[in-house]
């Protein structure tokens, strides 16, 4: 069997792991130095003499490596501030195996919770129950990871200072506050305009607040779900929705134009920006737009592979199909019968796709001169 434990392996095994060895060379140690250096080399501190699972360096050099090491530790150890102060430095994890008493500790549980590190503030749900209705370490917790406030008591989770700076950090903890801060405009402002779509977490007034609403589809044009009806039929909210989309791939994204009041869906003007926008849209506005031939046209031209959706008198138009085929050459399998069988419009397509093949061929060639293999 191998000597030593690996650090990797460590961090991946469960707190009761088992090994079926004990090394004898680590048994028969018997210098403190050499026992560090054996921790830092990644041996579990359950293979060690018992005397030198009490000696503080010892274990806290063994938890570096992994924190569940402590498991193997003298108990003897939990009840120890100074041992506990350093341990929660390495790991906040280290709270949770802390005395009672430690765990309602100051000291010890801002230690634990105030760094800034992926996880850090998290183990805040390790201390006591007293010392999570603590402002102070609520503060420094949600610093350092916002999300711990979900930990934060009852009470400061009516705090206007603890929820505001959660809220810059992180939106959509405005879920988190209590109702009376969730109507609170100042701090539902500060949490959209971090996060568009925490407006979904404010109270019903402000969903109804213009300006609020404005700030939030100006960050995420998709927050608009979360609007009120009188806003979603307001036409300066949804245009700035329809401007303010949250990504370049449209399959990261819903289409906007569906939250909009029926009255804007049929608006012809705001239903044209939201398909050059997102060309998808033209599915969410009225039935009359989408039988209209600008706004079918201008849909076709984002995308040719709509004219399969398009109406019959559509696909059976020679001048748009011909339009179409300048782009997308072959959308000609989602025209009329009549026209795929059009013998100018096959010359086209075919012309069009063979000369963007010859285009893309040059363009390899060309870049494979610059690599030098020719």
């Amino acid at each position: 069997p191998a000597k030593y434990i690996s650090k990797r392996l460590q961090q991946e095994l469960e707190l009761d792991y088992h090994i079926d060895y004990r090394p004898k060379d680590l048994l028969a140690m018997d210098d403190p130095v050499k026992i560090k250096e054996a921790m830092q080399e990644g041996y579990s501190l359950q293979y060690v003499p018992d005397k030198f699972k009490r000696d503080c360096a010892i274990v806290l050099e063994a938890i570096k490596n992994n924190v569940k090491e402590f498991k193997f530790a003298f108990d003897e150890l939990i009840f120890n501030k100074e041992f506990i102060l350093e341990a929660v430095k390495i790991s906040g994890f280290s709270l949770k195996l802390a005395s009672e008493k430690l765990r309602n500790d100051k000291d010890v549980v801002m230690a634990a919770v105030s760094k800034g590190e992926p996880f850090w503030g998290l183990d805040l749900q390790y201390a006591s129950k007293e010392l999570r209705d603590d402002k102070k370490i609520i503060m420094n917790a949600v610093k350092a990871n916002p999300a711990a406030l979900e930990y934060a008591s009852k009470r400061l989770l009516n705090d206007q200072d603890v929820i505001m700076q959660a809220v810059k950090l992180k939106g959509d903890l405005l879920q988190l506050a209590s109702p009376e801060l969730k109507d609170n405009k100042d701090i539902v402002l500060a949490a959209v305009r971090q996060n568009g779509k925490s407006l979904e977490s404010a109270s019903g007034i402000l969903k109804n607040d213009k300006e609020v609403v404005m700030e939030a589809v100006t960050i995420d044009g998709e927050a608009l779900e979360y609007a009120s009806d009188t806003l979603k039929g307001d036409r300066a909210v949804v245009l700035e929705a329809i401007k303010n989309r949250t990504s370049n791939h449209h399959w990261w994204r819903q289409d906007v134009l569906q939250y909009a009041s029926d009255e804007l869906k049929n608006d012809k003007e705001l239903v044209l920006i939201a398909i050059e926008n997102y060309y998808p849209s033209i599915d969410s506005a009225s039935q009359a737009l989408k039988d209209d031939t600008d706004i079918v046209m201008r849909t076709i031209m984002k995308n040719g592979e709509y004219l399969k959706n398009a109406p019959s008198r559509i696909k059976g138009d020679r001048e748009i199909v011909y339009e179409v085929l300048k782009n997308k050459p072959d959308a000609l399998e989602y025209a009329s019968l009549e026209l795929q069988q059009d013998t100018k419009l096959k010359l086209l397509a075919n012309n069009i796709t063979i000369s963007r093949l010859y285009d893309m061929k040059e363009t390899r060639l060309v870049n494979l001169g610059k690599l030098g293999y020719f």
